[in-house]
């Protein structure tokens, strides 16, 4: 896979991610590496949220934030299953 990131810049970004879904309250936060699975991303995170209009808030935090910043290029996508409601 071709890196156009460096580490440093992919650090900035998984930061940036981190912190808009601890300020959304966000739940089971989890960073996974897929870099060597895949060519198109490095990284996917997945985190848990209370109700899908908390997931949706989530995803827009994370990507008002990565765009406000200019720091990296995320694609963002809200899925929503719950379960026993």
């Amino acid at each position: 896979m071709t890196n156009t990131m460096t580490e440093e810049r992919i650090k900035e970004c998984l930061t940036l991610v981190d912190s808009a879904l601890n300020d959304m309250k966000a739940k089971n936060i989890t960073v996974m590496d897929v870099a060597d699975l895949t060519d198109v991303m490095e990284h996917i995170v997945i985190a848990d949220g209370t109700s899908k209009r908390h997931v949706r808030a989530m995803a827009d935090s994370v990507g008002a934030e990565a765009k406000n910043l200019a720091l990296c290029h995320l694609a963002v996508k809200a899925v929503s299953t719950l379960t026993g409601h």
